[in-house]
């Protein structure tokens, strides 16, 4: 009952369900704890951590993650220890606990190449890139794609897209809009849910502002922001986007919604599901 209950709640994230406000996560969590063995609570506490996506739930989400990672070390069940710190990572990532972060990565790395689990190798060696773009060593991250892009040359399942997406992050760092504003074009054709705003930020900086305006609409046309684990980083570039247009009531509008998320680090957090 307590998984069926945690899985209705992560799929209203992804329904755009944003009036829904009953929460029985909580209670879900309890009921569980009192009444299946530790293996089934290991599983109810992932769905959990689903079902708290999003920077509103970011410190229950975190407090589920520790209670997992200890769990998990605790019956000595290394796959799900694999997947639990590689889930924490960037709910660490978004808390600015980078130490934390570093030893999140560095465990479930060494973890998911003794235990071949290729999806938790996939998501550390992207978080590495974005660890690495974070300090500027952006020579390190364009290795770290590389190696990456091996790897999922050898597996029926790659991240399709993913690598893309961070060279367009690099390219953007090292100052080559032009470049990264056509590859963020293509994102956007694929998922626009997630990349227009970017896309139409790049267009703005090479300089084409009255382009934009066109393709943009008026700010009470805009596709409403999905609450799911992507909101922090969608959220800021649509600010961004809309401080370059210069329009007051879209800049209020977002400062309302971001303002209490000011202390948070915007990650793209990297959830692992099986």
């Amino acid at each position: 009952a307590a998984s069926v209950e945690l899985a209705i709640e992560a799929e209203q994230i992804y329904a755009r369900r944003s009036d829904v406000t009953r929460d029985s996560i909580d209670e879900s969590v309890a009921a569980a704890r009192r009444s299946t063995s530790p293996s089934e609570l290991i599983e109810v506490l992932f769905l959990a951590s689903l079902a708290l996506a999003g920077p509103q739930r970011l410190l229950r989400r975190a407090a589920v993650h520790d209670e997992l990672v200890e769990l998990c070390a605790r019956e000595g069940d290394d796959r799900a220890l694999t997947r639990a710190l590689t889930a924490r990572v960037a709910t660490r990532g978004e808390l600015g606990q980078f130490e934390g972060l570093r030893s999140d990565l560095a465990r479930a790395v060494t973890l998911a190449e003794r235990h071949h689990a290729i999806q938790e190798l996939y998501i550390c060696r992207w978080a590495d890139v974005w660890l690495a773009c974070v300090h500027g060593e952006l020579d390190r991250a364009d290795a770290a794609i590389d190696a990456n892009e091996r790897l999922e040359q050898t597996v029926s399942g790659p991240g399709v897209g993913v690598s893309g997406g961070q060279r367009v992050h690099i390219a953007w760092l090292r100052g080559h809009v032009d470049h990264a504003s056509a590859g963020l074009g293509e994102l956007a054709g694929w998922v626009p849910v997630w990349f227009r705003d970017l896309h139409l930020l790049s267009v703005a900086h090479s300089g084409r502002l009255d382009e934009v305006r066109k393709l943009v609409g008026g700010w009470s046309e805009q596709p409403p922001l999905l609450r799911d684990y992507m909101w922090t980083s969608l959220a800021t570039a649509r600010a961004q986007l809309w401080l370059q247009l210069g329009d007051r009531r879209a800049l209020a509008d977002l400062r309302r919604l971001l303002e209490p998320y000011a202390d948070r680090v915007e990650v793209v957090e990297l959830v692992v599901d099986e």
